[in-house]
C-alpha cells in the first residue's frame, strides 16, 4: 500500500494521529495488507472494510477492523472491533476493545528487544554460568532496574540484542531491529531524522576528565605566604626605620652613626637577638620596641603562612569549564563507538567554543584508553559524568585513595539525555509515563547513588586486598593514614636562597680579607 509507505518513510503520523482506511479488499487479503506495513499495523490505524455483497438490492455493510501486534495468544491478529450496517448502525462487538484501542499499554508478555553495552554505572552484564552449566546473561545497574520496573508495567520481556559498540546499537533502533536502548544518550539534532528518545532523564552530563595537576618545584615557595604588596611595605620598612634611627643617633649626638644598624634591623626582624649595645634614651627605646614588636608579628605571621604553603601547597589552577578547556592547548578524545556523533553535534553547534573542541577531538579505543591517555598526556576525554566518575573510582584511585583524574564542574552540552527508542514508537507515550514516574518519585538518583556506593566500596575493597598480598597493610587505622614527606618541590626555594647567601658570605669574606691586606701593607709602608 503506497500510502503507508509514504507515511512511514516521511514520517507523517505520531500515536496521537488517529488514521481511518476505507477498503473494499476481501477478508483474507486483508490480514496480510494490516501486518505487512509497519503503519497500518502498528499505529493509531482502523480499517473500514466494505463487505456488501455484489447483488442486487443487496444492503451495505461495512466490519471495522484494527491490528493488534501484542495479544493473549501471543500472536498479532487482525480483529473484528465493529460493523455497520445502514439499520443497526454501528455495533460495537467486544467491549473490551474500543475503536482505537491502546496498542502499546500491555505487551502480554511479548519479548521486546532492547540493545546496550557495559557502560558502568548505567548498564553492567556478564556472562555466568548456571546450575546446568549453560551460561547466562546477568545485568545490574540503574538503567537495568529502569527496564525491569518499566517491563514490569507494560507487561512484557526484555530481550538482549547483542551488540559490540554502539554506533551498532543506534544503526540497529534506526532498522527497528532494537526497539529500545535503556542507556541515557544525548538527544542530539542530528539524529532525530532516523530514531526517537524517550522523555528527558537527566540534564545532559558530558564533561571532561583531565589529570589532577602535579605540583611543579618552585623557587618562588618562600615567597607565596605574603602577597607582592606586603614584601613592598616589608621592604620599605627596612629601609625607613633605621634612616629614622640613624638621623635620631645623628642629630642628637647619641654614638653617632651606627654603619650596623640595618643588619641589625633586619637581623631583629627574622627573630635574631638584640643587639648588644641598646640606645639609652626614652624615644630611641621606644622606636626599637615598636621595630621589635613589628618584627615578632611579621616573623610569627610568615612562618606559619609559610608551614600552611608546605604542607598544603598551592598547585596549579585546573581546568572547569568548557571555556577553559579550550583556552589549553589540551587535544580532547571521545570513544570510537559514538566519537563521530560527538564531533559533529560540537560542530553544528553555534558556539566557538564547541566548534573548537570538535575540532580538536580524536577517537580513541574506550574510555579506559582515553582516560589513561589523559593522565599522562596533556589530552581531556569527554563523556558522561557519571562514567567518568565510575572509571576514576575503579581504575584510576591511588592506594591511598587519591584520584589520579579529576571530572570538571561544568558540563559542557547545554541538552538533555534520554533513552533512545525507534522512531514513531507507538508505545512512547507509555514508556514515557512510565520512565516520568520512575524519575519523579527519585527512584532514578537513588539508584545511581547506590550503584556509585557499592562501586567504590567493592574498589577500596579491591585495594585493601592487594595492600594485603604485598605486605604493606598497616596494622592500625592511624597507621594508615599517608603522611606526605616535603620534597624539593616543596623546598627548592629555600635551598636556592641558601646558595646565593653562600656566594655572598664568601664574597664578603674575599673583600674583607683583601681589604685587611690593604691596609696592613698601607701600614708598614708608614712605618
Amino acid at each position: 500500500m503506497l500510502w503507508a509507505r509514504v507515511a512511514d518513510e516521511d514520517r507523517l503520523l505520531v500515536w496521537m494521529n488517529k488514521v481511518l482506511v476505507v477498503t473494499r479488499l476481501p477478508l483474507p487479503s486483508l490480514h496480510p495488507l494490516l501486518s505487512t506495513h509497519w503503519t497500518l499495523a502498528n499505529m493509531n490505524v482502523m480499517v473500514v472494510n466494505d463487505e456488501t455483497d455484489h447483488l442486487p438490492h443487496s444492503p451495505p455493510r461495512c466490519g471495522v477492523f484494527v491490528h493488534l501486534p501484542y495479544t493473549v495468544s501471543g500472536v498479532a491478529e487482525t480483529v473484528r472491533v465493529a460493523s455497520w450496517t445502514p439499520t443497526q448502525g454501528l455495533n460495537i462487538l467486544s467491549t473490551q476493545l474500543t475503536l482505537y484501542p491502546e496498542k502499546g499499554a500491555n505487551f502480554h508478555g511479548a519479548a521486546v528487544t532492547m540493545g546496550s553495552n557495559t557502560l558502568p554505572p548505567y548498564w553492567q552484564q556478564w556472562e555466568v554460568l548456571n546450575s546446568e552449566g549453560e551460561k547466562e546473561m546477568r545485568y545490574a545497574g540503574r538503567s537495568w532496574l529502569m527496564i525491569e520496573l518499566v517491563a514490569h508495567k507494560l507487561n512484557f520481556t526484555p530481550v538482549q540484542v547483542m551488540t559490540s559498540n554502539w554506533a551498532e546499537v543506534m544503526a540497529l533502533i534506526k532498522e527497528r531491529v532494537i526497539y529500545i536502548s535503556p542507556v541515557v544518550y544525548t538527544v542530539m539534532p542530528h539524529q532525530l531524522a532516523f530514531n526517537d528518545y524517550t522523555t528527558f532523564i537527566e540534564p545532559d552530563t558530558l564533561t571532561f576528565s583531565m589529570a589532577v595537576p602535579s605540583l611543579a618545584p618552585r623557587w618562588q615557595a618562600l615567597y607565596y605566604p605574603l602577597s607582592p604588596v606586603v614584601w613592598l611595605l616589608v621592604l620599605l620598612s627596612i629601609l625607613v626605620y633605621p634612616a629614622v634611627l640613624l638621623l635620631l643617633s645623628y642629630n642628637r649626638s647619641v654614638g653617632g652613626l651606627q654603619v650596623m644598624v640595618v643588619m641589625e634591623a633586619t637581623a631583629t626582624l627574622l627573630g635574631q637577638p638584640l643587639p648588644r649595645h641598646l640606645p639609652h634614651h626614652t624615644y630611641l627605646r621606644l622606636l626599637v620596641g615598636a621595630w621589635l614588636m613589628f618584627g615578632v608579628i611579621f616573623a610569627t605571621a610568615y612562618r606559619g603562612n609559610l608551614t600552611a604553603f608546605l604542607t598544603i601547597p598551592k598547585f596549579p589552577p585546573r581546568a572547569e569549564t568548557l571555556h577553559q578547556l579550550i583556552m589549553t592547548d589540551a587535544m580532547v578524545t571521545v570513544p570510537w563507538d559514538d566519537g563521530d556523533d560527538l564531533k559533529m553535534f560540537f560542530g553544528e553547534s553555534g558556539s566557538p567554543d564547541s566548534q573548537e573542541l570538535s575540532r580538536r577531538m580524536y577517537k580513541v579505543l574506550d574510555t579506559e584508553t582515553g582516560m589513561r591517555q589523559a593522565t599522562y598526556m596533556n589530552e581531556a576525554y569527554v563523556y558522561v559524568r557519571k562514567v567518568l566518575e565510575m572509571n576514576i573510582a575503579q581504575h584510576f584511585t591511588s592506594h591511598d585513595g587519591q584520584p589520579q583524574l579529576y571530572v570538571a564542574q561544568e558540563n559542557i552540552s547545554p541538552g538533555f539525555a534520554a533513552w533512545p527508542i525507534i522512531r514513531d514508537a507507538f508505545f512512547k507515550h507509555t514508556l514515557d509515563w512510565c520512565v516520568n514516574a520512575i524519575v519523579e518519585s527519585g527512584l532514578s538518583e537513588k539508584w545511581m547513588s547506590d550503584t556509585l556506593d557499592i562501586a567504590r566500596r567493592e574498589s577500596r575493597i579491591l585495594r585493601r586486598q592487594e595492600q594485603d598480598a604485598s605486605g604493606n597493610t598497616p596494622s592500625t587505622d592511624a597507621a594508615r593514614r599517608v603522611v606526605t614527606a616535603l620534597t624539593m618541590t616543596h623546598m627548592q626555594g629555600l635551598f636556592f636562597l641558601l646558595l646565593p647567601g653562600f656566594l655572598l658570605g664568601a664574597a664578603s669574606f674575599v673583600v674583607e680579607f683583601l681589604m685587611g691586606k690593604v691596609v696592613v701593607g698601607s701600614e708598614r709602608k708608614r712605618e
